[in-house]
């Protein structure tokens, strides 16, 4: 971020000179001389001023406990993949975490289920035959870009709460959010 760009972060972001000033710990006319091009800050008080905005915008951010998807929908290791493929239809959902009792251990995807299945034998499967990997676990007061740096890697995020899952992100709750 840039020198030149404070007024328009600082406007973006809500907040009057006195407030940024207030919380980068100088004060609102230095804040006015440095937007009109009159002064040029030390480097130290420029990052000042540009870590404030940047921690206030991160501060603005939804959190995950404001975009997650609740209830969390999930099946144990040894449901059946029937049941499992109806609670997907049912809920209109592509994944459903593996939970055992307050711990998420792995992950089952329409994908895994068809790779795993086809041209298999007829047999009973179960979540444990076709479970990947659990997914990835934050806290419900992770911001959005947080959330989207990990999405970018993976499909679902699980939120937790005290410990215990609340919750899920998918991209789709991304955007559902935007649209």
């Amino acid at each position: 971020m840039a020198l030149a760009t404070i007024k328009q972060q600082r406007r973006a972001l809500h907040l009057t000179q006195q407030e940024l000033a207030s919380r980068a710990g100088v004060s609102q006319s230095y804040i006015a001389k440095i937007e009109a091009g009159l002064i040029d800050p030390s480097y130290s008080l420029a990052k000042k001023i540009l870590d404030t905005l940047e921690s206030e915008r991160y501060a603005q951010q939804p959190t995950a406990k404001e975009i997650m998807t609740t209830p969390l929908i999930t099946c144990k290791e040894t449901d059946g993949i029937k049941k499992i493929v109806q609670q997907m239809k049912k809920h209109a959902i592509s994944q459903i975490p593996v939970r055992e009792e307050k711990r998420i251990i792995g992950l089952v995807t329409e994908k895994g289920i068809v790779q795993e299945i086809l041209g298999e034998q007829a047999r009973a499967f179960t979540a444990q035959d076709v479970m990947q990997a659990a997914p990835p676990t934050i806290d419900a007061d992770t911001p959005l870009e947080v959330i989207r740096g990990i999405l970018k890697y993976t499909p679902i995020i699980i939120v937790m709460r005290k410990s215990t899952p609340h919750g899920s992100i998918t991209r789709a709750d991304l955007l559902n959010r935007y649209t």
